[in-house]
């Protein structure tokens, strides 16, 4: 084979192997780092880009905000509201026409009791086998309103900050803000908006 053949066959093996190989490496601690996680928490819901966490002290109709939106509900079974607050979530699953992939989930937490001002060391101490994780998310602005405020005072939270918290069953059971894990109060009801991951992303 001639020099120039040979200089051929070593762009096309550089080709053909190299750049897959940089591909690989370079993806490992990013697209692939979400399928990781993933795994490891075994979450019951898609896990793809949040839009917006809204926290409200009742059920309340999902949001639009870009793309489809999937609402994930945590109830309190013993509220004195809960019987109607299950009905409203029904009511918005009906009327809102929600595919297979985009249905209502509500979970019933175990432990209803957990007050609202449990520390965190409280927490893991009552329940040693949960677990925070971060969840895989983008760089957006989100928008976070707390109980007992009013409806104009909201605080603006990166969304990397998005914190997960995790049962032994592997279910999301809340969610925080990383920069607030010294004080992390456990809500007894809230509601969390994810976006529904795209079956056309690559990274599904």
């Amino acid at each position: 084979m001639t020099k120039k053949s040979n200089f051929h066959l070593l762009l096309a093996c550089i080709v053909l192997f190299g750049l897959p190989m940089l591909s690989y490496f370079f993806l490992k601690g990013g697209l692939f780092q979400y399928h990781r996680i993933k795994k490891e928490i075994k979450l019951d819901v898609p896990i793809g880009d949040v839009s917006s966490f809204d926290f409200e002290g009742t059920a309340f109709a999902p949001h639009k905000v870009e793309g489809k939106i999937l609402s994930i509900s945590f109830l309190n079974p013993k509220s004195s509201n809960y019987e109607q607050n299950l009905a409203t979530l029904t009511k918005y699953q009906t009327q809102f026409k929600f595919k297979e992939d985009l249905i209502l989930l509500t979970y019933m937490f175990d432990q209803p009791d957990i007050a609202m001002d449990t520390m965190v060391d409280r927490l893991t101490a009552k329940f040693p086998k949960w677990k925070f994780l971060k969840l895989p998310v983008d760089g957006q602005e989100i928008i976070r309103k707390d109980f007992g405020m009013a409806d104009s005072l909201l605080l603006g939270n990166k969304l990397e900050d998005v914190v997960g918290l995790i049962d032994q069953h592997h279910h999301l059971r809340n969610v925080y803000f990383l920069h607030e894990m010294e004080s992390i109060k456990k809500w007894v009801e809230h509601t969390a908006f994810l976006r529904v991951p795209d079956p056309s992303n690559k990274r599904r």
